[in-house]
């Protein structure tokens, strides 16, 4: 049985709150914190994707009038044994049943203070559209949780869903659990 969703609310933030995002730029928070980052302003947010609340989705246009893709799932990391593998290695395992109209690019690999992260790009024939494709997927870990990212693209707007990406992975946090939500991280 699918997970009931709560009805979405809006909130205003109290004046002297700590928000801060890069200009055109809005913040997105799972969980209090359990992932955070920046994604450009005006895009759609869609929580009813991915099935029981397991992903969400920001569109650069309302569907079906978007070009570019952004999706999000958040996963607790309740075994010691998950951080043994290399991200590099598990995110490539899991492309390799991709099918062979994709050509995938080499992983890469970051370690940062408080998280890592790997990704890779693949080129794809859509089997929609019948025309090429980019999708760019990244997993990072943190402390007690990983995040799957991925990014959908055209040919055509790879400077706007690279900018896109670029702000994403560059204000990645993992982890960083907030007790007050609405006033933000603490400085």
């Amino acid at each position: 049985m699918a997970k009931k969703r709560a009805p979405k609310q809006v909130f205003n933030l109290p004046k002297r709150h700590r928000w801060k995002a890069k200009p055109g730029n809005q913040i997105f928070v799972a969980n209090r914190g359990d992932v955070r980052f920046e994604f450009p302003g005006g895009w759609v947010f869609d929580d009813t994707s991915g099935g029981a609340g397991q992903s969400v989705r920001f569109f650069d246009g309302k569907p079906p009038n978007d070009d570019i893709r952004l999706e999000v799932s958040v996963l607790h990391i309740l075994h010691p044994a998950a951080y043994q593998m290399p991200l590099a290695d598990l995110l490539n395992d899991s492309a390799e049943d991709i099918g062979d109209n994709c050509r995938r690019g080499k992983p890469y690999s970051l370690r940062l203070p408080q998280h890592e992260l790997a990704w890779l790009e693949m080129e794809y024939i859509d089997p929609v559209e019948k025309r090429p494709a980019f999708t760019r997927l990244c997993l990072a870990r943190g402390v007690g949780v990983q995040t799957l990212i991925t990014l959908d693209f055209w040919p055509e707007d790879a400077t706007r869903a690279i900018a896109a990406w670029d702000d994403v992975l560059g204000t990645l946090k993992l982890g960083e659990y907030l007790e007050h939500p609405f006033f933000g991280p603490k400085e």
